[in-house]
């Protein structure tokens, strides 16, 4: 949809009151950074907003903000408006938006009210893929769909459908010379389970692509993450387990892990019991129970610091547990938790820190408990969740 200047009015009118589509969520955000001036009318507009749509709205307020807002376009009019309408339809035309928009406010405020506190799930809130499966021979396929039906790979390994969200490889006793690789790829607002052929759980979470053997022939088991899983790893003292990921590998030989190797986060290795061997370009750092391991992204060193570390790994059950976490970054791991998309226009210290638990299924109650904490306010529309101070 292309948007021409006289748009933008409508544009605000619908970002304002949880109406707008996702393309409109990404318009209205170029427009809204490129220029300060866009910022100041945004600002002004919702002011009359705020006004129009309170419960207690006098009459003099309305009054009051209507002859502020006026006066403030008539002195600060977008460059849009200014080259692509005559100067002396301005007045009127803002007038008419004006006036318009006002008696939409009063006729959807009570409608509006109600789509703030409606009981949105993850399904409504929707996904913004599916899982799916790469197979040796190149095929694809989605395993959200409940008919899908999985054949056995070339060597004969066994691949079993366990539920909606999970899959079971059983090993053949065939042995190849050469290993057939699988590639599984969780996309956000999901989870899922993986058992390998060695039997080796893995829980992959939002997010995450996974490449892995169908049945570990060679001398060590070795698969590839991007993004975050949780290993439970069998235990084989003549084959070690290892993890290979962008910037660190993980070498066990039995235990229980966490790996997290998001794009733009620092890659880390939270272990629960056992042993790891964590590596990163010539450095290696031998990790224990309740320990953290992290790539220092300035430094370019592991940094090991001790956590609860059932406590952060505690999204493979369906909890989100976050600490210390600024703002930004919080709303960065709920937007792939909740397989959402945040409009941020809230200002909100870069000093303040925040911590909280998330159950997997509820946005609504996070959203709730984020706005008391932050001070903010929020509209939730299908994928897209705007926020506001």
């Amino acid at each position: 949809m292309a948007f021409i200047p006289e748009d933008i009015d409508y544009l605000l009118l619908r970002i304002l009151n949880g109406t707008a589509s996702l393309e409109d969520y990404n318009f209205f955000k170029k427009w809204f950074e490129e220029d300060a001036g866009h910022q100041k009318y945004f600002a002004q507009t919702r002011k009359l907003w705020y006004v129009a749509s309170g419960v207690e709205a006098a009459t003099e307020e309305m009054e009051w903000a209507l002859k502020d807002y006026r006066r403030y376009i008539n002195t600060h009019r977008p460059a849009s408006f200014r080259k692509f309408m005559p100067r002396q339809l301005i007045p009127y035309a803002v007038a008419g938006m004006v006036i318009l928009s006002i008696c939409f406010l009063l006729l959807v405020k009570e409608q509006n009210h109600e789509t703030k506190v409606q009981q949105t799930t993850l399904s409504e809130v929707g996904r913004s893929g599916y899982i799916e499966l790469k197979r040796g021979d190149g095929t694809r396929v989605d395993l959200t769909a409940r008919d899908v039906q999985l054949s056995k790979e070339a060597d004969g390994t066994v691949v079993a459908r366990e539920g909606e969200r999970e899959l079971e490889y059983k090993a053949s006793p065939q042995q190849e010379v050469k290993e057939i690789y699988n590639e599984l790829t969780i996309p956000s607002g999901e989870r899922f389970t993986l058992t390998l052929a060695d039997g080796t759980r893995v829980w992959m979470n939002s997010e995450s692509v996974l490449r892995y053997p169908v049945n570990f022939n060679g001398e060590k088991r070795e698969v590839t993450l991007s993004g975050e899983a949780y290993f439970m790893v069998t235990k084989d003292p003549a084959r070690p387990f290892i993890v290979h990921t962008l910037n660190i590998d993980c070498e066990v030989l039995g235990t229980s892990f966490d790996v997290s190797v998001y794009h733009n986060e620092p890659a880390s290795m939270i272990l629960v019991e056992g042993c790891v061997r964590v590596a990163a370009g010539k450095q290696t750092f031998t990790a224990q129970p309740n320990q953290q391991v992290v790539l220092n992204e300035v430094t370019g060193m592991l940094d090991m610091k001790v956590v609860d570390a059932l406590e952060l790994t505690g999204w493979k059950d369906g909890k989100l547990v976050i600490r210390e976490q600024t703002f930004d970054q919080m709303l960065h791991k709920l937007e792939r938790w909740y397989g959402v998309e945040f409009f941020n226009l809230a200002k909100v210290s870069k000093q303040e820190l925040f911590n909280g638990k998330f159950d997997r299924e509820d946005i609504l109650t996070a959203m709730e408990t984020i706005s008391r904490s932050a001070g903010i306010k929020y509209v939730i529309k299908g994928k897209a969740v705007t926020i506001s101070n």
